[in-house]
């Protein structure tokens, strides 16, 4: 196995544990890599080097994404939805209901993707006033979501959060007179009142950072229904932030 190589007569790559760490200029870049077991096992858009034909061949894969931080030696890090924000794919949608009256329900209709797959990270809800109870619907092979009532799309409610990034949502959402018969509850919370409306309560979907909510392809009906649970009192200023992103992969393979 290489200690060492040397590319082009500029730069030398160092082997490590798992990686390639390359020395360029005051830089230190990191290639993570493969080793096959021939040359004809070796993908096509991967640089490969190797001592001799019988050896196996290391795949050096392109455009690293780690740098060394030269003061501390440390990695910067970013995590996967901040990632998936800088490549474009990061989507937020927001809401807002003036007044909800004692016992009455608010519908939003949220339609998945058709090709992709949304994976829902948070549905944040405030209000002042009433509690609320918040709970988010999907149909189910025992109890299927039928929509009777479409409602109206929400025009310019799910926004990019990449503003240098042209990639459009595929997922909708609806209100207005949105109707619907069956499915199951997936996931419900309950945002607390404040009855002297000098406070502002809220509540998440998402306990955890790592928490998401991956939705069906195929244009796939969701619900999010909104309660007011007083008998006397309203709720008002209902905010609801969402924050989701789509993508090709719905279940790990």
């Amino acid at each position: 196995m290489y200690d060492k190589l040397v590319f082009n007569n500029y730069y030398t790559v160092d082997y490590l544990d798992h990686y390639f760490e390359v020395h360029l200029g005051e830089k230190h870049y990191y290639y993570g890599f493969t080793v096959c077991e021939s040359k004809d096992a070796q993908d096509e858009d991967v640089e490969s080097y190797n001592d001799n034909d019988s050896s196996p061949v290391i795949q050096v894969f392109e455009n690293p994404k780690m740098v060394m931080e030269q003061l501390t030696g440390g990695f910067p890090n970013i995590n996967t939805d901040h990632k998936l924000i800088h490549d474009g794919y990061g989507m937020c949608a927001s809401l807002y209901y003036a007044s909800l009256a004692a016992e009455a329900s608010e519908i939003y209709r949220f339609k998945g993707p058709n090709t992709l797959y949304a994976h829902i990270k948070s549905i944040k809800v405030n209000a002042q006033g009433a509690p609320l109870k918040v709970e988010l619907i999907r149909g189910t092979t025992a109890n299927p979501l039928t929509i009777t009532t479409a409602g109206t799309e929400v025009s310019g409610s799910i926004q990019n959060l990449n503003d240098n990034s042209d990639v459009v949502a595929e997922s909708k959402l609806y209100n207005g007179s949105v109707a619907y018969t069956g499915g199951e509850v997936w996931c419900s919370l309950v945002v607390n009142g404040s009855t002297t409306r000098q406070s502002v309560s809220g509540g998440n979907f998402s306990q955890s950072e790592n928490q998401e909510y991956v939705t069906k392809d195929g244009e796939t009906d969701y619900i999010l229904k909104i309660t007011n649970l007083d008998g006397s009192d309203a709720a008002t200023h209902i905010g609801i932030a969402m924050f989701f992103y789509e993508e090709t992969q719905g279940l790990a393979s």
